[in-house]
């Protein structure tokens, strides 16, 4: 079937919209988390209980088991750098993958090595949580997961916003954490959930979102990229930069690696164009931008670090 060209006329959109901007923040961020049943995830008190704590290095690591309602408890590790702590937290947010601190996913230690505290969830259906024996295949485990997450009443996307969200309550729980220094960072599967999570929660002060931002025509369409993606009925109402610029004007840095074949260039640029544009009309062009670094799917260290800094300070 030939798409329509015209699919980014979407009638929530902030393209070209010169009214109140936290209005349409609303309407957006209401029907985004209408679309993922998000209404269906349990609310209430935490419950928390530290399960282990190790040392890696240098590094102090814990690992919770936190929960809210009935759903099973979800596994949190916290990360602490063992000097030079700098007073802020990241909550660092993993993507598809087998282990949550190596390869691509290796910020979580780096970051906690350059002096944050680092709060990680493992997110429904990932890691230590895929526990159905499936053959390593991103794409058959989150096939599979959404059955589960039908069984839930919600849908897949929706259970790992929730438990990124659970993480960020955890975070807040926590001894010496300065809720005013909390910020968010993630790439690919991660990189989706810290531009919702920070989307959703205006307590996260500064975001890093690496090798996500596009359209979703392009992510889901033409890239045909993981399923766990997809927003049901998404057209109708907005497309992936009208969510992240929900964060305005609070700080957003955009990462892509100029060799990640993950997503199509001048796409990343056009949607990056779309948020900016919001920022440029909330004057807060300064606290947007776009970085590329050497490299194919990756978070870059430097970059994150230089930006949390600056606006975590």
């Amino acid at each position: 079937m030939e798409l329509p060209t015209d699919m980014h006329e979407f009638c929530l959109s902030f393209e070209g919209y010169k009214g109140d901007h936290e209005q349409r923040r609303l309407k957006v961020l209401g029907r985004f988390l209408g679309l993922i049943g998000y209404d269906r995830a349990p609310s209430g008190p935490i419950k928390t209980n530290l399960s282990s704590q190790d040392e890696v290095g240098e590094l102090t690591r814990r690992r919770y088991l936190v929960r809210k309602g009935d759903w099973d408890p979800q596994p949190i590790y916290e990360v602490l750098p063992s000097a030079g702590d700098n007073g802020a937290t990241i909550l660092a947010l993993h993507g598809h993958g087998n282990d949550p601190f190596s390869g691509i996913y290796d910020y979580v230690y780096g970051l906690a090595r350059r002096g944050y505290r680092v709060v990680m969830p493992i997110l429904f259906g990932t890691m230590e949580r895929e526990t159905k024996g499936l053959k390593p295949d991103w794409r058959d485990i989150c096939r599979e997961w959404s059955i589960e997450a039908d069984v839930l009443g919600i849908s897949l996307l929706g259970a790992r916003l929730h438990d990124a969200r659970l993480a960020y309550d955890l975070c807040k729980s926590l001894e010496g954490v300065d809720p005013d220094r909390i910020g968010c960072a993630g790439l690919s599967m991660g990189g989706e959930l810290s531009l919702y999570l920070a989307a959703v929660e205006p307590g996260i002060h500064a975001c890093v979102s690496a090798g996500f931002l596009s359209s979703f025509q392009s992510l889901l369409l033409r890239k045909r990229n993981c399923q766990c993606y997809s927003i049901r009925g998404w057209p109708a109402y907005f497309d992936m930069p009208d969510i992240a610029a929900c964060i305005a004007p609070r700080p957003l840095q955009i990462q892509k690696g100029q060799d990640d074949g993950c997503f199509e260039a001048p796409d990343v640029e056009s949607a990056f164009e779309h948020l900016q544009s919001v920022y440029d009309r909330l004057g807060a062009a300064r606290v947007c931008e776009y970085r590329t670094s050497p490299g194919g799917h990756i978070l870059n260290q430097d970059l994150a670090d230089a930006w949390f800094r600056k606006h975590l300070a």
